[in-house]
């Protein structure tokens, strides 16, 4: 398959976070100019797993996590440009603060509501699962799982009345199991972070993407659009991010205690 990059983000904001998910909507922009004057177009996840319409100069944007400054500046930039996306939601936490995750001296971040989550679907982009409480899916049991990939679908497919069949695993971390419970529950593809096992791009239920954060120079989102040798540096790097995600469980955790 011709080589499409595969681009992850969370929160396009212009406030301060010590996370390291997020750029500002100022960098956002620049982005999304540089692809447009190279004649970079958007496609689905769908058309890249059915092989529909991907030669050329393609790019696919995806968003975990469903936060609110997606839609406040990601969206009418992407729209600007003429490039749509998709979109990964954790149903518990629609329209509610980022309590899943570790806050570091803040209250959280909140997340799209469903009018915003269905405005996006009515505008073409793609909307997919991201759980029901954005869980490490590796350490659950078999019911868990099945609980957090089967209800979340089924909820994203009743508010928004379209089948729901693209997953985004949370912390990028899954397994055989993870992926048997996912096909199971009738999803087409599912995205990882920093983890593609088996490594072949051409198998949907694993598909790499590459991380896209702010104190990245310019440089660097050049070379996540490549398939060099250089650029597999980046996914080096991808893997350590990922890995250490699993720390914001761990914070969140000992907080409670």
């Amino acid at each position: 398959m011709t080589f499409i990059p595969i681009l992850a983000y969370h929160k396009i904001q212009k406030t301060f976070d010590f996370s390291v998910t997020y750029i500002t909507p100022r960098k956002f922009e620049a982005q999304l100019k540089y692809l447009v004057d190279l004649g970079y177009e958007s496609i689905s996840l769908h058309d890249y797993i059915s092989k529909k319409n991907i030669y050329g100069k393609k790019v696919i944007f995806t968003f975990d996590d469903a936060y609110a400054s997606v839609f406040e500046y990601a969206f009418p930039l992407l729209t600007k440009y003429n490039f749509k996306a998709s979109i990964f939601v954790i149903t518990q936490f629609v329209g509610k603060p980022n309590r899943w995750d570790y806050n570091f001296l803040k209250k959280g971040l909140g997340h799209c509501n469903w009018q915003q989550i269905n405005t996006l679907a009515s505008k073409g982009w793609e909307v997919g699962s991201h759980t029901v409480s954005h869980p490490n899916l590796k350490a659950l049991s078999d019911s868990q799982v099945r609980y957090e990939v089967n209800t979340s679908k089924s909820i994203l497919e009743d508010k928004l009345q379209k089948p729901i069949n693209i997953i985004s695993y949370p912390f990028g971390k899954y397994n055989e199991r993870v992926l048997e419970k996912v096909k199971e529950a009738g999803y087409l593809c599912g995205c990882t972070l920093g983890y593609n096992y088996p490594h072949d791009q051409n198998f949907p239920y694993a598909i790499f993407r590459r991380g896209v954060y702010l104190a990245e120079p310019f440089k660097l989102f050049q070379l996540k659009l490549q398939n060099s040798r250089l650029s597999h540096l980046d996914d080096v790097k991808q893997k350590f991010i990922t890995f250490c995600s699993q720390g914001s469980i761990l914070l969140r955790y000992f907080k409670s205690i």
